[in-house]
């Protein structure tokens, strides 16, 4: 399952994988991948 998501407090890329990776914990997946402000889990 690949979604791009609009992470709330991230305008920077690390910032934005933190993100990721809390939203993918929150699916009970785990985060494949992150970059180019693209969310994989």
């Amino acid at each position: 399952m690949i979604k791009k998501i609009k992470p709330h407090a991230a305008n920077n890329p690390i910032g934005f994988c933190q993100e990721c990776a809390h939203h993918c914990i929150r699916k009970k997946r785990f985060m494949l991948e992150c970059r180019n402000f693209a969310c994989y889990c």
